[in-house]
């Protein structure tokens, strides 16, 4: 492309993002006429059309588009967008299908359709979206990782459930398969488990169990019978998982699930009693008589990579030469792996202050959940990220663009929010938490992303000026509830920020805390702690019938063990309301700018920023502090993933 041609569609393209769309489209019009040849410049017409809900005209000039071309992946992914746009739900999934079955791994149109799909205010059709093609497109997705995993979890669930006989049996159909599996033999345990889902969902089943948690009750109770089902078979037979098929392979992804969830999954009477005669701990077996399956049975049930010798064991037991091992192997060999980078990350600062080590040593034991590749190939400036972030809130005054700004992300853990950061142009970043195990697998995670611009600190916030640094650039991320004393965290704050640099805060919200708060005492009366086993946890929370608890179940967090214990048992400290934080940040003079990302999907923010609207028609900049406070007692779950403040230091008179 000619160099003018390329300015013209950076103008263009800039015209459509800021909304100028009819001005857009009298100037494309123009440019396309001027270049009839140009399919990228028709494309980019049909996507203003799009934008004006001109969907008829848009949808013509694509089909007229790239008819002969060997890009037709692009022209599926414009009709994707189009049909998305104007509620037309078949043909937007039909050229999702036609768009990667001409390039399976498009990134562009993986990623708009999953996330679409993934939305919750989207109404799916689960009758319609499981069909082998989406099964076979989202298995393509997890292997190439071309969208992050936790876009696909709860739409993978749903259609496995849609694939399952969950679906035409209904949900009785559960306790039907557990009786039906207790009270019978092998050969039907086996055709029971192996009918339950056709070819594709059996596909996308192991695929999925081998990389995320099970979130969805009803898929996880008809799983764990199916692992009831496999240990009947086991102890009846044990040369019956020799042969490689369906079965053997489910085994495989189970014990890949028991390690994703940390053995949350609850173990029933019988089950304990099979597993006993089973124990691979027992001294009297030597261990030229154990074989591979017997640590894949085990180890679908107990956390193998907690005792060295049997790990070690298990280890040499799994053949290097097969690709479906590489998954299970990765999850044993976690903390040698992860060692290999401690000189990596600068440990000199001890942490000290009881609380900060108590705080280290829960954080350590509870470590945070894996996560896939992320994009850190494309730089944007930061006046873009900071306007992107707050998007429907706008910056009332341009601040200066920081052109190569020092950043600070405090409380990184493992560093997906960082990695994220790390896009910013020309950016160096100094990332610290308490905990060396999160910070072990994030220094990993750069490694893997070829990230070189971040730098790594055990250490706590209150050492922080021993780097004897100054930032354009601060997030908090859940740090400052760590301890009692906000006022010195502050002044701390505004010790090491430069003037005129910005703040991201992220605090819990004291409404949402106080119902874990609530839990907790409610637990304590039925005799359960943090140091309860946590399919006790679970047992309790699954058969409760109080209203608090069965909401646990809807929660992700409730289907792995370090999740859980976070969510219920991780005392939050000094937690304020947005009132009494509007009130500190003017004491201790930050500028208050408005609310970052509070939830991660765009379109359910802006849905809350309309009934905000509606509800304060005179705070037309969205940004006042005792209406939002009012609002959050109306509404108390739209901060359910905490407080994101954006504030601004003001400079020094």
């Amino acid at each position: 492309m000619n160099k003018i041609l390329e300015d013209k569609r950076l103008e263009l393209e800039t015209l459509i993002f800021e909304g100028n769309i009819e001005k857009a489209i009298k100037k494309i019009a123009i440019a396309v006429r001027d270049y009839p040849e140009d399919d990228d410049l028709k494309l980019l017409y049909a996507s203003a059309l799009t934008e004006n809900k001109q969907y008829k005209k848009s949808e013509d000039i694509i089909n007229k588009t790239l008819k002969n071309n060997e890009k037709l992946y692009e022209k599926y992914y414009y009709l994707c967008i189009n049909y998305h746009r104007s509620n037309n739900y078949k043909k937007f999934v039909d050229s999702f299908i036609l768009s990667v079955k001409s390039k399976k791994d498009f990134g562009k149109v993986n990623s708009f359709f999953f996330n679409i799909i993934n939305n919750p205010l989207t109404k799916n059709d689960y009758s319609y979206l499981n069909n082998k093609d989406i099964k076979n497109a989202l298995v393509t997705a997890i292997e190439l990782n071309l969208i992050p995993i936790d876009s696909l979890s709860k739409p993978i669930q749903q259609i496995l459930i849609e694939d399952s006989k969950i679906k035409d049996e209904n949900i009785q159909y559960i306790e039907k398969l557990s009786d039906e599996v207790g009270n019978s033999k092998k050969e039907k345990i086996a055709k029971l488990i192996t009918e339950n889902f056709s070819n594709s969902g059996k596909k996308l089943l192991l695929c999925f169990i081998s990389t995320d948690c099970i979130t969805n009750p009803y898929l996880e109770k008809l799983i764990t019978i199916f692992r009831f089902g496999l240990l009947k078979i086991y102890s009846e037979e044990k040369s019956f998982f020799e042969e490689e098929g369906y079965l053997s392979d489910l085994l495989i992804s189970l014990c890949n699930q028991n390690f994703l969830n940390h053995s949350s999954w609850i173990v029933s009477d019988i089950e304990k009693d099979i597993l006993t005669n089973l124990d691979l701990r027992r001294k009297n077996i030597p261990k030229n008589k154990q074989n591979l399956n017997d640590f894949l049975m085990y180890g679908s049930y107990i956390a193998l990579d907690k005792d060295k010798e049997l790990k070690k064991t298990f280890i040499k037991k799994i053949p290097s030469n097969k690709e479906k091992f590489f998954t299970l192997k990765n999850h044993l060999t976690r903390s040698e792996r992860l060692l290999k980078y401690k000189k990596n990350i600068n440990t000199k600062f001890s942490i000290t202050k009881e609380e900060s080590l108590l705080l280290k040593m829960f954080q350590d034991e509870n470590y945070g959940p894996s996560w896939g590749k992320l994009k850190t190939d494309e730089e944007i400036p930061f006046l873009y990220f900071l306007k992107m972030d707050l998007a429907p809130i706008e910056l009332l005054k341009k601040p200066k663009d920081i052109k190569s700004p020092n950043i600070l992300y405090a409380g990184c853990g493992t560093g997906r929010s960082t990695m994220k950061v790390s896009n910013i142009e020309n950016c160096s970043i100094d990332a610290i938490d308490l905990s060396l195990e999160n910070l072990l697998y994030f220094e990993e995670k750069c490694h893997e992303h070829r990230v070189r611009n971040i730098n790594i600190y055990n250490m706590d916030f209150s050492d922080i000026k021993k780097l004897n640094k100054q930032y354009d650039l601060i997030f908090i991320d859940g740090v400052f509830n760590t301890t009692n004393n906000l006022d010195n965290n502050f002044d701390i704050l505004s010790e090491i920020l430069k003037d005129d640099g910005f703040v991201k805060l992220n605090m819990p919200s004291p409404l949402i805390e106080s119902e874990k708060n609530l839990l907790q005492k409610k637990l304590i009366k039925k005799n359960i702690s943090k140091d309860s086993p946590i399919s006790q946890l679970r047992q309790f929370i699954f058969t409760s019938r109080d209203p608090d608890f069965r909401k646990l179940i809807n929660n992700n967090d409730f289907y792995d063990k370090h999740s859980l214990n976070k969510l219920i048992f991780n005392d939050k400290k000094n937690l304020k309301n947005i009132s009494e934080m509007k009130n500190v940040f003017q004491k201790k003079e930050f500028e208050y700018l408005g609310l970052g990302n509070f939830i991660s999907n765009i379109d359910n923010k802006t849905t809350i920023m309309s009934l905000y609207k509606n509800h304060y028609k005179d705070d037309i900049f969205l940004k006042n502090l005792d209406n939002w406070s009012e609002f959050e007692e109306k509404y108390k779950i739209i901060f359910k993933n905490n407080y994101r403040f954006w504030l601004k230091k003001g400079k020094k008179k």
